[in-house]
């Protein structure tokens, strides 16, 4: 039996950054242990309840953006 996830994220715009730069809109995301388990569109969304439900319709959930403002190139 597979645990309980701790966070669902539905039916949001979700963009991924795999190679296939998927997108599911609607979509979620599961987490569980701090870590994302499950991504998809939500035909396929689980439906064992989560201890926390998101629902993020009209909202995108996207990676974070890091260091999308460099200096490094003064560095040369």
């Amino acid at each position: 039996m597979t645990p309980r996830n701790d966070l669902l994220i539905s039916n949001a715009w979700i963009v991924t950054v795999d190679h296939a730069r998927r997108q599911f809109r609607p979509g979620f995301v599961a987490v569980r242990d701090g870590r994302i388990v499950a991504v998809g569109p939500m035909a396929q969304c689980p439906t064992d309840g989560a201890a926390e439900v998101i629902d993020a319709r009209g909202r995108a959930v996207l990676p974070g953006l890091v260091n999308v403002h460099t200096h490094a190139v003064y560095n040369l």
